[in-house]
């Protein structure tokens, strides 16, 4: 989920820089750093600090709308599907838990 945010975030880039909402340097070296956060804190979700590290991008997200108020709306699907991403993801890993024994426990 947070890989397709990042991709987002390209596009959000280059409507920043676009509309000239922000100097080009600006716009692409935040852009781009901002991509590469999002990759980076992609790849900590399965431990809890990982999870918080990912609102606080969400809250990166809805940031955004400061510069572009459409990003609002974007931010708001993206939030709603990591809050669903979540929710899903706790209850299938419970799920299993419970069908073919914890983590610790030897199949």
């Amino acid at each position: 989920m947070l890989v397709l945010e990042a991709l987002s975030l390209f596009f959000v880039m280059l409507v920043v820089n676009g509309r000239d909402l922000l100097p080009t340097a600006v716009a692409f070296g935040g852009g781009f750093a901002a991509i590469v956060v999002v990759m980076l804190v992609s790849r900590t979700t399965r431990w809890p600090w990982g999870i918080a590290l990912g609102w606080v991008v969400q809250a990166g997200l809805v940031a955004c709308g400061l510069l572009d108020p459409v990003m609002y709306v974007v931010a708001a699907l993206f939030v709603a599907i990591w809050t669903y991403c979540l929710i899903k993801g706790t209850q299938l890993d419970r799920l299993n838990a419970a069908r073919y024994g914890g983590p610790g426990d030897a199949a």
